[in-house]
Protein backbone atom coordinates (compact mmCIF):
# COMPACT_ATOMS: atom_id res chain seq x y z
CA UNK A 1 0.00 0.00 0.00
CA UNK A 2 1.59 3.52 -0.74
CA UNK A 3 0.68 6.19 1.47
CA UNK A 4 0.02 10.06 0.06
CA UNK A 5 -1.14 12.70 1.33
CA UNK A 6 -4.79 13.84 0.43
CA UNK A 7 -3.21 16.78 -0.93
CA UNK A 8 -2.45 15.26 -3.40
CA UNK A 9 -4.82 14.50 -5.91
CA UNK A 10 -3.88 11.69 -7.88
CA UNK A 11 -4.95 9.47 -11.09
CA UNK A 12 -2.67 9.26 -13.92
CA UNK A 13 -0.93 6.65 -16.35
CA UNK A 14 2.41 7.79 -16.44
CA UNK A 15 3.99 11.27 -15.05
CA UNK A 16 7.65 10.84 -16.16
CA UNK A 17 10.10 13.08 -14.04
CA UNK A 18 12.31 15.63 -15.86
CA UNK A 19 15.92 13.58 -15.92
CA UNK A 20 19.04 15.71 -14.44
CA UNK A 21 21.83 13.65 -15.87
CA UNK A 22 24.94 14.64 -14.75
CA UNK A 23 27.95 13.71 -16.32
CA UNK A 24 31.26 14.22 -13.51
CA UNK A 25 33.88 12.77 -15.57
CA UNK A 26 35.58 10.14 -17.88
CA UNK A 27 37.21 8.22 -15.46
CA UNK A 28 35.99 4.45 -14.58
CA UNK A 29 36.20 3.20 -10.64
CA UNK A 30 35.14 -0.25 -11.57
CA UNK A 31 34.74 -2.59 -8.37
CA UNK A 32 38.08 -3.48 -6.63
CA UNK A 33 40.28 -1.44 -8.53
CA UNK A 34 42.91 -0.37 -5.99
CA UNK A 35 45.54 2.74 -5.42
CA UNK A 36 49.15 2.29 -6.30
CA UNK A 37 49.33 2.66 -2.47
CA UNK A 38 47.21 -0.73 -1.71
CA UNK A 39 49.50 -2.82 0.29
CA UNK A 40 51.57 -5.64 -1.66
CA UNK A 41 52.65 -7.19 1.40
CA UNK A 42 52.92 -6.41 5.22
CA UNK A 43 55.74 -6.89 7.68
CA UNK A 44 53.95 -6.40 10.58
CA UNK A 45 50.76 -8.10 9.70
CA UNK A 46 48.47 -8.03 12.33
CA UNK A 47 45.56 -5.74 12.73
CA UNK A 48 46.12 -6.18 16.31
CA UNK A 49 49.12 -3.71 16.64
CA UNK A 50 50.02 -4.64 12.64
CA UNK A 51 51.12 -2.11 10.27
CA UNK A 52 48.85 1.36 9.41
CA UNK A 53 48.30 1.30 6.31
CA UNK A 54 48.93 4.83 3.76
CA UNK A 55 45.98 6.56 3.76
CA UNK A 56 43.08 5.98 1.46
CA UNK A 57 45.13 2.85 0.27
CA UNK A 58 41.72 1.07 1.35
CA UNK A 59 39.00 2.39 -0.15
CA UNK A 60 36.25 -0.15 0.36
CA UNK A 61 36.84 0.08 4.16
CA UNK A 62 33.95 1.33 6.14
CA UNK A 63 33.63 2.08 10.25
CA UNK A 64 30.43 1.63 11.54
CA UNK A 65 29.64 3.89 14.64
CA UNK A 66 26.25 2.46 16.65
CA UNK A 67 24.79 4.75 19.41
CA UNK A 68 23.66 3.13 22.62
CA UNK A 69 21.90 3.73 25.64
CA UNK A 70 23.84 6.49 28.26
CA UNK A 71 26.08 7.80 25.32
CA UNK A 72 28.10 4.48 24.37
CA UNK A 73 28.75 3.34 21.68
CA UNK A 74 29.92 0.39 19.56
CA UNK A 75 32.33 0.50 16.88
CA UNK A 76 32.44 -1.83 13.76
CA UNK A 77 34.28 -2.69 10.06
CA UNK A 78 32.34 -2.48 7.16
CA UNK A 79 33.05 -2.80 3.33
CA UNK A 80 31.71 -0.85 0.61
CA UNK A 81 30.06 -3.38 -1.81
CA UNK A 82 28.56 -3.12 -5.54
CA UNK A 83 25.40 -4.95 -5.74
CA UNK A 84 24.03 -3.21 -9.30
CA UNK A 85 26.24 -1.81 -11.99
CA UNK A 86 26.78 1.95 -11.46
CA UNK A 87 29.25 4.58 -10.56
CA UNK A 88 28.48 4.34 -6.96
CA UNK A 89 26.79 2.36 -4.48
CA UNK A 90 24.55 2.63 -1.20
CA UNK A 91 25.59 -0.80 0.30
CA UNK A 92 27.75 -2.14 2.95
CA UNK A 93 28.39 -5.39 4.23
CA UNK A 94 29.22 -5.72 7.77
CA UNK A 95 28.91 -8.54 10.32
CA UNK A 96 25.38 -9.67 11.69
CA UNK A 97 27.01 -9.21 15.55
CA UNK A 98 27.80 -5.83 14.88
CA UNK A 99 24.22 -4.69 14.30
CA UNK A 100 23.04 -6.72 16.29
CA UNK A 101 22.01 -4.65 19.97
CA UNK A 102 22.08 -7.56 22.77
CA UNK A 103 20.20 -5.95 25.26
CA UNK A 104 17.36 -5.24 22.81
CA UNK A 105 17.43 -8.80 21.12
CA UNK A 106 17.03 -7.31 17.68
CA UNK A 107 19.11 -4.59 15.23
CA UNK A 108 19.88 -1.16 16.20
CA UNK A 109 17.45 1.33 14.88
CA UNK A 110 18.79 2.97 11.31
CA UNK A 111 18.87 6.18 12.84
CA UNK A 112 21.30 4.87 15.48
CA UNK A 113 23.91 3.65 13.08
CA UNK A 114 26.38 6.10 11.41
CA UNK A 115 28.45 4.43 8.83
CA UNK A 116 31.97 6.27 7.57
CA UNK A 117 33.99 6.44 4.32
CA UNK A 118 37.35 7.80 3.01
CA UNK A 119 38.33 7.81 6.40
CA UNK A 120 42.09 6.70 7.95
CA UNK A 121 41.67 8.82 11.27
CA UNK A 122 38.32 8.26 11.74
CA UNK A 123 38.16 10.08 14.83
CA UNK A 124 39.57 13.44 13.18
CA UNK A 125 37.74 15.88 10.60
CA UNK A 126 39.13 14.73 7.35
CA UNK A 127 39.05 15.67 3.84
CA UNK A 128 38.03 12.90 2.09
CA UNK A 129 35.94 11.53 4.90
CA UNK A 130 32.04 10.85 4.17
CA UNK A 131 29.50 9.65 6.97
CA UNK A 132 26.20 8.75 5.98
CA UNK A 133 23.14 7.62 8.22
CA UNK A 134 21.70 4.27 7.37
CA UNK A 135 18.55 3.71 6.30
CA UNK A 136 17.58 -0.01 6.44
CA UNK A 137 19.68 -2.78 8.33
CA UNK A 138 18.88 -6.31 7.11
CA UNK A 139 20.46 -9.05 9.52
CA UNK A 140 21.09 -12.58 7.54
CA UNK A 141 17.48 -14.51 8.76
CA UNK A 142 19.35 -17.64 10.23
CA UNK A 143 21.63 -15.43 12.47
CA UNK A 144 22.30 -16.97 15.52
CA UNK A 145 23.99 -14.68 18.00
CA UNK A 146 24.25 -17.04 20.35
CA UNK A 147 26.21 -19.56 18.49
CA UNK A 148 27.25 -16.59 15.82
CA UNK A 149 26.89 -18.44 12.46
CA UNK A 150 25.47 -16.74 9.21
CA UNK A 151 27.16 -13.85 10.99
CA UNK A 152 26.40 -11.04 7.93
CA UNK A 153 24.32 -7.65 7.49
CA UNK A 154 23.44 -5.87 4.66
CA UNK A 155 23.17 -1.88 5.60
CA UNK A 156 21.50 0.51 3.38
CA UNK A 157 22.63 3.89 3.44
CA UNK A 158 20.23 7.00 3.00
CA UNK A 159 22.64 7.84 0.11
CA UNK A 160 23.95 6.73 -3.06
CA UNK A 161 27.81 7.49 -2.95
CA UNK A 162 29.79 7.93 -5.66
CA UNK A 163 32.82 6.57 -6.37
CA UNK A 164 36.40 8.70 -6.29
CA UNK A 165 39.40 8.48 -5.66
CA UNK A 166 39.27 7.82 -1.80
CA UNK A 167 35.73 6.14 -1.92
CA UNK A 168 35.32 2.71 -4.00
CA UNK A 169 33.43 -1.00 -3.39
CA UNK A 170 35.34 -4.23 -3.60
CA UNK A 171 34.59 -6.66 -5.84
CA UNK A 172 32.37 -9.57 -5.03
CA UNK A 173 32.94 -13.31 -5.49
CA UNK A 174 30.25 -15.47 -7.39
CA UNK A 175 27.80 -17.65 -5.17
CA UNK A 176 29.38 -20.20 -3.58
CA UNK A 177 32.71 -19.69 -5.15
CA UNK A 178 35.83 -21.70 -2.92
CA UNK A 179 37.88 -19.29 -1.03
CA UNK A 180 41.33 -18.88 -2.98
CA UNK A 181 44.26 -20.63 -0.66
CA UNK A 182 46.97 -19.36 -2.84
CA UNK A 183 46.56 -15.24 -3.38
CA UNK A 184 47.62 -12.59 -1.28
CA UNK A 185 44.45 -11.60 1.14
CA UNK A 186 44.00 -8.72 3.56
CA UNK A 187 42.08 -8.00 6.10
CA UNK A 188 41.61 -3.93 7.92
CA UNK A 189 40.06 -2.11 10.62
CA UNK A 190 40.74 0.38 13.24
CA UNK A 191 40.91 -2.27 16.42
CA UNK A 192 42.52 -2.97 19.31
CA UNK A 193 46.21 -2.64 18.86
CA UNK A 194 46.85 -5.38 21.73
CA UNK A 195 44.90 -7.50 24.29
CA UNK A 196 43.09 -4.48 26.90
CA UNK A 197 44.29 -1.88 24.86
CA UNK A 198 42.74 1.04 22.95
CA UNK A 199 41.55 1.39 19.49
CA UNK A 200 43.64 2.13 16.78
CA UNK A 201 43.59 6.10 15.67
CA UNK A 202 44.37 4.90 12.11
CA UNK A 203 43.29 2.56 9.85
CA UNK A 204 45.66 -0.94 10.20
CA UNK A 205 46.23 -3.74 7.70
CA UNK A 206 47.09 -7.07 7.65
CA UNK A 207 48.19 -9.82 5.58
CA UNK A 208 46.12 -13.00 6.31
CA UNK A 209 46.94 -16.47 5.11
CA UNK A 210 43.31 -18.79 4.51
CA UNK A 211 43.48 -21.99 6.22
CA UNK A 212 42.60 -25.33 4.10
CA UNK A 213 38.82 -26.75 5.57
CA UNK A 214 40.89 -29.10 7.89
CA UNK A 215 43.16 -26.89 9.61
CA UNK A 216 39.90 -24.76 10.52
CA UNK A 217 38.80 -25.46 13.67
CA UNK A 218 35.31 -25.26 14.14
CA UNK A 219 32.19 -27.11 13.79
CA UNK A 220 31.82 -29.51 10.83
CA UNK A 221 28.24 -27.83 10.31
CA UNK A 222 29.90 -24.43 9.98
CA UNK A 223 32.53 -24.92 7.26
CA UNK A 224 29.63 -24.23 4.50
CA UNK A 225 29.19 -20.35 6.09
CA UNK A 226 32.76 -20.05 7.86
CA UNK A 227 36.34 -20.18 7.31
CA UNK A 228 39.78 -19.46 8.80
CA UNK A 229 42.64 -17.18 8.37
CA UNK A 230 45.68 -16.22 10.36
CA UNK A 231 48.91 -13.35 9.95
CA UNK A 232 51.40 -14.95 8.15
CA UNK A 233 52.95 -14.18 11.36
CA UNK A 234 50.41 -15.60 13.27
CA UNK A 235 48.74 -12.91 14.62
CA UNK A 236 45.41 -12.25 14.66
CA UNK A 237 42.43 -9.46 14.37
CA UNK A 238 41.03 -7.66 17.56
CA UNK A 239 37.80 -6.48 19.05
CA UNK A 240 36.51 -3.13 16.79
CA UNK A 241 37.90 -5.03 13.67
CA UNK A 242 34.65 -7.13 13.48
CA UNK A 243 32.55 -6.81 9.95
CA UNK A 244 35.32 -5.50 8.53
CA UNK A 245 36.91 -6.97 5.17
CA UNK A 246 39.13 -9.65 4.02
CA UNK A 247 39.48 -9.27 0.77
CA UNK A 248 41.53 -11.09 -2.07
CA UNK A 249 43.52 -10.15 -4.88
CA UNK A 250 41.83 -11.74 -8.06
CA UNK A 251 43.02 -10.24 -11.23
CA UNK A 252 44.61 -7.60 -9.22
CA UNK A 253 40.94 -6.37 -7.88
CA UNK A 254 39.89 -6.03 -4.28
CA UNK A 255 37.54 -9.31 -3.94
CA UNK A 256 35.65 -9.46 -0.74
CA UNK A 257 35.77 -13.05 0.69
CA UNK A 258 35.21 -12.58 4.53
CA UNK A 259 33.65 -10.75 6.88
CA UNK A 260 36.03 -10.47 10.29
CA UNK A 261 33.40 -12.75 12.16
CA UNK A 262 35.25 -13.78 15.83
CA UNK A 263 38.73 -14.15 16.59
CA UNK A 264 40.78 -16.27 20.10
CA UNK A 265 39.79 -14.80 23.27
CA UNK A 266 42.90 -13.22 23.57
CA UNK A 267 43.81 -10.59 20.96
CA UNK A 268 46.63 -11.87 18.27
CA UNK A 269 46.76 -15.07 19.97
CA UNK A 270 49.30 -17.20 17.63
CA UNK A 271 47.17 -20.77 18.91
CA UNK A 272 44.43 -19.60 17.80
CA UNK A 273 42.88 -18.76 13.72
CA UNK A 274 40.44 -15.66 12.65
CA UNK A 275 37.02 -16.63 12.13
CA UNK A 276 35.42 -15.20 9.31
CA UNK A 277 31.96 -15.13 7.49
CA UNK A 278 31.89 -16.60 4.15
CA UNK A 279 30.92 -13.89 1.92
CA UNK A 280 30.10 -16.79 -0.90
CA UNK A 281 27.95 -19.15 0.74
CA UNK A 282 26.09 -15.90 1.34
CA UNK A 283 25.97 -13.72 -1.31
CA UNK A 284 22.56 -15.19 -3.00
CA UNK A 285 21.21 -14.00 0.40
CA UNK A 286 22.56 -10.22 -0.39
CA UNK A 287 21.65 -10.27 -3.82
CA UNK A 288 18.06 -11.74 -3.13
CA UNK A 289 17.16 -9.00 -0.59
CA UNK A 290 19.07 -5.94 -2.13
CA UNK A 291 16.95 -6.36 -4.95
CA UNK A 292 13.73 -6.99 -3.19
CA UNK A 293 14.35 -3.46 -1.71
CA UNK A 294 15.23 -1.55 -5.09
CA UNK A 295 11.96 -3.20 -6.22
CA UNK A 296 10.00 -2.02 -2.96
CA UNK A 297 10.61 1.07 -2.04
CA UNK A 298 9.31 4.03 -4.66
CA UNK A 299 11.17 6.91 -5.71
CA UNK A 300 10.31 9.99 -4.88
CA UNK A 301 10.87 13.59 -6.30
CA UNK A 302 12.98 15.93 -4.60
CA UNK A 303 10.83 19.43 -4.26
CA UNK A 304 11.80 22.90 -3.69
CA UNK A 305 12.99 23.38 -0.05
CA UNK A 306 9.29 25.29 0.91
CA UNK A 307 5.69 24.22 0.82
CA UNK A 308 4.32 25.19 -2.23
CA UNK A 309 2.42 23.62 -5.24
CA UNK A 310 3.38 22.29 -8.66
CA UNK A 311 1.27 21.71 -11.32
CA UNK A 312 2.30 18.42 -13.38
CA UNK A 313 0.18 17.17 -16.03
CA UNK A 314 -0.59 13.53 -16.62
CA UNK A 315 0.36 13.47 -20.46
CA UNK A 316 3.61 15.57 -20.35
CA UNK A 317 6.52 15.87 -18.13
CA UNK A 318 7.51 17.72 -15.54
CA UNK A 319 10.09 19.91 -16.20
CA UNK A 320 11.47 21.62 -12.62
CA UNK A 321 15.62 20.96 -12.30
CA UNK A 322 14.46 21.03 -8.64
CA UNK A 323 13.71 16.82 -9.14
CA UNK A 324 16.08 13.79 -9.19
CA UNK A 325 16.46 11.57 -11.41
CA UNK A 326 13.53 9.61 -11.30
CA UNK A 327 9.71 7.85 -12.93
CA UNK A 328 7.04 7.05 -11.46
CA UNK A 329 5.33 4.73 -13.42
CA UNK A 330 2.09 3.50 -12.21
CA UNK A 331 -0.92 1.76 -14.18
CA UNK A 332 -4.69 3.07 -14.31
CA UNK A 333 -6.06 0.04 -12.69
CA UNK A 334 -3.32 -0.86 -10.45
CA UNK A 335 -3.38 2.59 -8.73
CA UNK A 336 -7.37 2.82 -8.03
CA UNK A 337 -8.79 0.72 -5.17
CA UNK A 338 -11.50 1.44 -3.15
CA UNK A 339 -10.80 4.63 -1.95
CA UNK A 340 -12.73 7.47 -0.28
CA UNK A 341 -13.54 10.67 -0.96
CA UNK A 342 -11.04 13.14 -1.24
CA UNK A 343 -11.15 17.02 -1.50
CA UNK A 344 -10.90 17.63 -5.24
CA UNK A 345 -10.18 20.06 -8.33
CA UNK A 346 -13.89 21.84 -9.68
CA UNK A 347 -13.31 19.52 -12.73
CA UNK A 348 -13.20 15.87 -11.09
CA UNK A 349 -15.52 14.30 -10.22
CA UNK A 350 -16.13 13.00 -6.68
CA UNK A 351 -14.19 9.59 -6.17
CA UNK A 352 -10.63 8.77 -7.59
CA UNK A 353 -12.04 5.90 -10.34
CA UNK A 354 -13.44 8.87 -12.33
CA UNK A 355 -10.79 10.80 -12.27
CA UNK A 356 -9.62 11.97 -16.05
CA UNK A 357 -6.73 11.45 -17.95
CA UNK A 358 -5.94 15.32 -18.27
CA UNK A 359 -6.77 16.39 -14.89
CA UNK A 360 -4.15 18.60 -13.52
CA UNK A 361 -2.15 17.12 -10.01
CA UNK A 362 -1.10 19.20 -7.23
CA UNK A 363 1.89 18.23 -5.73
CA UNK A 364 2.66 18.92 -2.17
CA UNK A 365 6.09 20.09 -1.06
CA UNK A 366 7.89 19.20 1.68
CA UNK A 367 9.84 21.76 3.70
CA UNK A 368 13.67 21.39 5.10
CA UNK A 369 15.42 19.76 2.26
CA UNK A 370 18.71 20.01 2.45
CA UNK A 371 20.29 22.84 0.62
CA UNK A 372 23.20 20.34 -1.25
CA UNK A 373 21.67 17.92 -2.94
CA UNK A 374 23.37 14.74 -4.48
CA UNK A 375 22.85 12.59 -7.33
CA UNK A 376 21.02 10.41 -7.22
CA UNK A 377 19.19 12.47 -4.13
CA UNK A 378 17.21 9.53 -2.49
CA UNK A 379 18.09 10.03 1.28
CA UNK A 380 14.71 11.97 1.38
CA UNK A 381 11.97 9.39 0.61
CA UNK A 382 8.98 10.97 2.08
CA UNK A 383 7.18 8.24 4.68
CA UNK A 384 3.78 8.74 3.08
CA UNK A 385 4.48 7.75 -0.18
CA UNK A 386 6.44 4.24 1.40
CA UNK A 387 4.40 1.08 1.89
CA UNK A 388 4.11 0.39 5.34
CA UNK A 389 6.61 -1.11 6.74
CA UNK A 390 8.93 -0.83 4.19
CA UNK A 391 12.62 0.45 4.81
CA UNK A 392 11.52 0.10 8.36
CA UNK A 393 9.21 3.15 8.55
CA UNK A 394 5.48 3.22 8.54
CA UNK A 395 2.93 5.76 6.20
CA UNK A 396 2.55 8.99 8.37
CA UNK A 397 1.47 12.32 6.78
CA UNK A 398 2.87 15.71 7.34
CA UNK A 399 -0.35 17.49 7.28
CA UNK A 400 -3.05 18.17 8.81
CA UNK A 401 -5.32 15.92 6.61
CA UNK A 402 -6.81 13.04 6.25
CA UNK A 403 -4.75 10.53 4.81
CA UNK A 404 -5.22 8.53 1.60
CA UNK A 405 -4.12 4.68 0.88
CA UNK A 406 -3.39 3.90 -2.58
CA UNK A 407 -3.48 0.42 -3.38
CA UNK A 408 -0.44 -0.47 -6.54
CA UNK A 409 1.86 -3.13 -7.53
CA UNK A 410 3.49 -1.74 -10.10
CA UNK A 411 6.78 -0.44 -8.57
CA UNK A 412 8.48 3.09 -8.84
CA UNK A 413 11.94 2.61 -9.89
CA UNK A 414 15.00 4.93 -10.38
CA UNK A 415 15.57 4.31 -14.58
CA UNK A 416 18.31 3.46 -16.31
CA UNK A 417 20.51 6.27 -16.76
CA UNK A 418 21.05 6.21 -21.15
CA UNK A 419 25.22 6.78 -20.20
CA UNK A 420 28.36 4.62 -20.39
CA UNK A 421 29.52 3.87 -16.80
CA UNK A 422 32.59 5.97 -17.50
CA UNK A 423 30.78 8.55 -17.90
CA UNK A 424 29.72 8.24 -14.32
CA UNK A 425 32.54 8.66 -11.99
CA UNK A 426 33.76 11.82 -9.99
CA UNK A 427 36.38 14.17 -11.40
CA UNK A 428 37.91 17.25 -10.63
CA UNK A 429 37.00 20.38 -12.66
CA UNK A 430 39.43 23.05 -10.67
CA UNK A 431 37.72 26.54 -10.99
CA UNK A 432 38.48 28.42 -14.66
CA UNK A 433 39.43 25.06 -16.55
CA UNK A 434 38.41 25.59 -20.11
CA UNK A 435 37.51 22.92 -22.84
CA UNK A 436 40.16 22.68 -26.32
CA UNK A 437 36.70 24.56 -27.91
CA UNK A 438 37.32 27.92 -25.76
CA UNK A 439 38.15 30.99 -28.27
CA UNK A 440 41.52 31.69 -28.46
CA UNK A 441 40.69 35.30 -30.52
CA UNK A 442 37.69 36.30 -32.16
CA UNK A 443 38.10 37.98 -35.35
CA UNK A 444 34.37 40.27 -34.81
CA UNK A 445 34.80 40.37 -30.82
CA UNK A 446 31.71 42.66 -30.15
CA UNK A 447 28.66 40.60 -27.88
CA UNK A 448 26.29 42.51 -30.19
CA UNK A 449 26.65 41.24 -33.53
CA UNK A 450 29.60 39.19 -33.22
CA UNK A 451 31.31 35.74 -33.41
CA UNK A 452 28.98 33.04 -32.47
CA UNK A 453 30.61 31.40 -29.90
CA UNK A 454 31.17 27.51 -30.14
CA UNK A 455 28.78 25.37 -28.04
CA UNK A 456 29.61 24.80 -24.69
CA UNK A 457 33.04 26.53 -24.75
CA UNK A 458 31.94 28.80 -22.25
CA UNK A 459 31.23 27.03 -19.53
CA UNK A 460 31.04 29.16 -16.64
CA UNK A 461 28.06 31.28 -18.52
CA UNK A 462 25.11 31.26 -17.27
CA UNK A 463 21.38 32.78 -18.59
CA UNK A 464 18.92 34.77 -15.43
CA UNK A 465 15.69 34.42 -16.48
CA UNK A 466 13.01 36.65 -14.61
CA UNK A 467 9.12 36.52 -14.63
CA UNK A 468 7.70 39.56 -14.35
CA UNK A 469 4.32 40.99 -13.81
CA UNK A 470 1.86 40.15 -17.10
CA UNK A 471 3.77 36.92 -18.19
CA UNK A 472 6.79 39.51 -19.08
CA UNK A 473 10.49 38.15 -18.42
CA UNK A 474 13.62 39.81 -18.06
CA UNK A 475 16.62 38.50 -19.44
CA UNK A 476 20.00 38.96 -18.01
CA UNK A 477 23.65 37.06 -17.83
CA UNK A 478 25.68 35.63 -14.83
CA UNK A 479 28.53 33.58 -14.21
CA UNK A 480 28.59 30.33 -12.38
CA UNK A 481 31.48 30.72 -9.35
CA UNK A 482 33.20 29.10 -6.92
CA UNK A 483 33.55 30.24 -3.96
CA UNK A 484 35.15 27.37 -1.82
CA UNK A 485 36.75 24.51 -3.19
CA UNK A 486 34.42 21.34 -4.25
CA UNK A 487 33.34 19.85 -7.68
CA UNK A 488 30.69 21.79 -7.84
CA UNK A 489 28.68 25.66 -7.16
CA UNK A 490 25.55 26.67 -5.87
CA UNK A 491 26.63 30.42 -6.85
CA UNK A 492 25.91 32.54 -9.69
CA UNK A 493 27.53 36.47 -10.08
CA UNK A 494 24.99 38.91 -12.05
CA UNK A 495 24.35 42.44 -11.96
CA UNK A 496 22.13 43.95 -9.89
CA UNK A 497 20.13 46.06 -12.07
CA UNK A 498 19.34 42.40 -13.71
CA UNK A 499 18.01 41.63 -10.39
CA UNK A 500 16.40 44.33 -9.10
CA UNK A 501 12.52 44.79 -9.83
CA UNK A 502 10.18 47.37 -8.17
CA UNK A 503 12.18 49.06 -5.84
CA UNK A 504 13.13 45.78 -4.39
CA UNK A 505 14.84 42.55 -5.91
CA UNK A 506 12.87 39.65 -7.22
CA UNK A 507 11.36 37.04 -5.29
CA UNK A 508 13.53 33.80 -5.47
CA UNK A 509 10.87 31.81 -7.01
CA UNK A 510 10.75 33.99 -10.24
CA UNK A 511 14.22 33.50 -11.42
CA UNK A 512 15.62 30.48 -13.18
CA UNK A 513 19.56 30.33 -13.97
CA UNK A 514 20.15 28.20 -17.35
CA UNK A 515 23.11 26.20 -17.51
CA UNK A 516 24.85 24.80 -19.82
CA UNK A 517 23.32 26.22 -22.83
CA UNK A 518 23.74 27.28 -26.39
CA UNK A 519 20.36 27.77 -27.46
CA UNK A 520 18.99 28.79 -24.25
CA UNK A 521 14.97 28.85 -25.79
CA UNK A 522 15.13 25.59 -27.07
CA UNK A 523 15.98 22.23 -25.27
CA UNK A 524 19.38 21.26 -25.36
CA UNK A 525 20.82 17.45 -23.33
CA UNK A 526 23.52 19.82 -21.77
CA UNK A 527 21.27 22.63 -20.19
CA UNK A 528 20.40 22.92 -16.34
CA UNK A 529 17.87 24.37 -15.19
CA UNK A 530 18.00 25.33 -12.01
CA UNK A 531 15.84 27.89 -9.69
CA UNK A 532 17.00 30.49 -7.27
CA UNK A 533 16.71 30.26 -3.52
CA UNK A 534 18.39 33.15 -2.61
CA UNK A 535 19.22 36.05 -3.96
CA UNK A 536 21.57 39.16 -2.53
CA UNK A 537 22.39 42.64 -4.07
CA UNK A 538 25.09 44.71 -3.27
CA UNK A 539 24.29 46.45 -0.38
CA UNK A 540 25.82 49.77 -1.70
CA UNK A 541 23.97 49.42 -4.94
CA UNK A 542 21.99 52.48 -6.23
CA UNK A 543 19.60 51.47 -9.04
CA UNK A 544 20.21 55.64 -10.34
CA UNK A 545 23.60 55.67 -10.68
CA UNK A 546 24.05 52.20 -11.64
CA UNK A 547 27.21 51.60 -8.84
CA UNK A 548 27.73 48.71 -6.86
CA UNK A 549 26.32 46.35 -9.43
CA UNK A 550 26.29 43.28 -8.39
CA UNK A 551 24.35 40.35 -7.26
CA UNK A 552 25.01 37.14 -6.01
CA UNK A 553 22.46 34.52 -6.52
CA UNK A 554 21.93 31.16 -4.22
CA UNK A 555 21.03 28.10 -6.65
CA UNK A 556 18.30 25.49 -5.02
CA UNK A 557 20.63 23.25 -6.36
CA UNK A 558 24.24 22.27 -5.49
CA UNK A 559 25.45 21.70 -9.47
CA UNK A 560 27.87 18.84 -9.76
CA UNK A 561 30.60 20.29 -12.54
CA UNK A 562 30.83 18.09 -15.58
CA UNK A 563 32.06 18.77 -19.46
CA UNK A 564 29.52 21.58 -20.24
CA UNK A 565 29.32 23.21 -17.34
CA UNK A 566 31.97 24.46 -14.43
CA UNK A 567 32.57 27.72 -12.80
CA UNK A 568 35.25 30.92 -13.48
CA UNK A 569 37.57 31.51 -11.54
CA UNK A 570 37.91 34.70 -9.10
CA UNK A 571 40.91 37.13 -8.93
CA UNK A 572 42.48 37.83 -5.30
Amino acid sequence: MLLIPAQLIIKLHRIEFHHLIVVLAFANYECGTLPSTFPKSVKANRISGGSVAIPNSLPYQARLVMEKMGNKIKLCGGTLVELKPGNGSQWVLTAAHCTYYAEYRNNFAPEKVEVILGAHRPNEKESTQLRVGAKRIISHPRYDDAAIVYDLSLVLLKEYVIYNNEIRSACLPKVNEPVPLDVPCFASGWGLTYHGGRGSDVLRVAEMKILPKDECRIKPEEHAIVFCAYGVDRSATCQGDSGGPLVCLIDNKATLYGIVSFGPPMCGDARHSVKFAKVPAMLEWVQDTARSIDSTVPVVPRFEPKPSEQKVDQKGTQPSPSVTPGRVDVGQKDIMKDLPKIPTRDNVKDTPNNYKGSDVFNFIHRDSFPSESKFPDLEQIMSDFMSPGAGGMKGGSFFNSPRVFIETKTVNRLPSVSRSRSDLAFANYECGTLPSTFPKSVKANRISGGSVAIPNSLPYQARLVMEKMGNKIKLCGGTLVELKPGNGSQWVLTAAHCTYYAENNFAPEKVEVILGAHRPNEKESTQLRVGAKRIISHPRYDDAAIVYDLSLVLLKEYVIYNNEIRSACLPK
